[in-house]
């Protein structure tokens, strides 16, 4: 009977040592995965969580500290940034758009090897994408291997393009009725960083862009 008590007790301490262990483990796990989305619900500059721009740019520089597959997941969703973008409430101008915050999350993926990340940003090398965000994209592209699904997303951009459909910045320029439409050098600016964009696609494809792209589309 001593025996099977002793064996009893040995058992019920192992037992609450391996709990302990466990919770030692587990406990900084789940306190890092609350911390992530915390910086998460921060990085989203959505008017609940909006404190000020400084805050939105470094809750995504934190996030791109952590180098696990959920912070990957989110720096790709601020990447596709579609909220409105917070508005200064005297003046109504934008203290912070989503192609800033998009830009922000691309830069901090660009050390990460997860061959998924040219895959899904791929996607926004799209018409209906803002330019700014389109040139972080193609940068990053150009920079890092995009096989097949990736060329394949760019391939369809450029040749709708090539095709004569607009971008929407061009379209916007067309239907505007603000001077800053007529203003030649905005036009050009716009027009240079496009032709940025369609260089570094086509360095993404592993062609020269002076010999390729920008000469069919003149």
């Amino acid at each position: 009977m001593f025996k099977l008590k002793t064996i009893q007790q040995s058992w019920a301490a192992t037992v609450l040592l391996l709990v302990a262990v466990l919770a030692y483990i587990a406990i900084p796990k789940i306190q890092a995965g609350r911390h992530l989305d915390s910086l998460f619900e921060k990085a989203q500059c959505n008017l609940n969580h909006f404190t000020s721009t400084q805050d939105c740019e470094q809750a995504v520089r934190e996030i791109g500290k952590d180098k696990s597959a959920r912070a990957t997941e989110m720096l790709l969703v601020l990447a596709n940034q579609t909220q409105l973008p917070i508005l200064d409430s005297k003046t109504g101008v934008p203290l912070l758009t989503d192609s800033e915050i998009g830009k922000l999350a691309i830069f901090q993926l660009e050390d990460r090897s997860d061959p998924i990340i040219p895959i899904r940003l791929s996607t926004l090398i799209r018409r209906d994408v803002p330019l700014d965000t389109r040139e972080s994209v193609s940068e990053y592209l150009a920079n890092h291997k995009c096989e097949k699904e990736c060329a394949s997303n760019i391939r369809n951009y450029l040749d709708e393009i090539q095709a004569g459909k607009k971008n929407n910045e061009d379209e916007a320029l067309e239907q505007s009725n603000m001077q800053a439409s007529k203003d030649e050098r905005v036009v050009s600016d716009i027009h240079q960083q496009q032709s940025k964009v369609y260089d570094n696609l086509e360095l993404a494809l592993g062609n020269k862009p002076v010999e390729t792209f920008k000469k069919k589309i003149k």
